[in-house]
């Protein structure tokens, strides 16, 4: 596990997780590639240090299971790498055996699906509440208005 002794060496796990993690080359599993990878690999080279990619074996994250974690949070906890690639949610469990960076990305995927052209009216402003919604608004705006 990494200290406060100088690390040379860092032992990386990943799994794939389009885009983020990409396997390039079905042969070559040292050698991922995708958005967090070229990240890794760039702060890698600019620190000057040699990592090893393993690729965890079922692509699986990890989980507590008969008192053992497995997959890559596994892998961590039993010291065979110092680091895992794939973006990871913040959980109580997974925080209770490893250190969290700050976030490197934020994610934003939607869907998109066409919507019909609305005319601005006078009444726009109301379409997009519940009719009873706009009813009651103008029933008492109106009440207020003559009071």
């Amino acid at each position: 596990m990494m200290g406060e002794e100088e690390i040379n060496n860092l032992r990386i796990v990943y799994a794939e997780l389009p885009p983020f993690v990409e396997i390039l080359n079905a042969s070559d599993v040292g050698n991922p590639g995708g958005i967090m990878a070229a990240m890794l690999k760039t702060i890698v080279k600019w620190m000057n240090l040699n990592a090893t990619w393993i690729r965890e074996p079922e692509d699986k994250y990890g989980t507590w299971e008969n008192n053992t974690w497995t997959g890559m949070c596994g892998m961590l906890v039993r010291e065979e790498v110092d680091v895992i690639l794939n973006p990871l949610l913040p959980s109580a469990e997974y925080a209770e055996v490893a250190y969290y960076t700050n976030p490197v990305i934020y994610e934003t995927f939607t869907f998109l699906s066409g919507k019909k052209k609305q005319d601005a009216g006078l009444f726009l402003y109301f379409s997009v509440l519940e009719p009873t919604v706009s009813a009651n608004f103008i029933i008492h705006f109106n009440t207020v208005m003559l009071f």
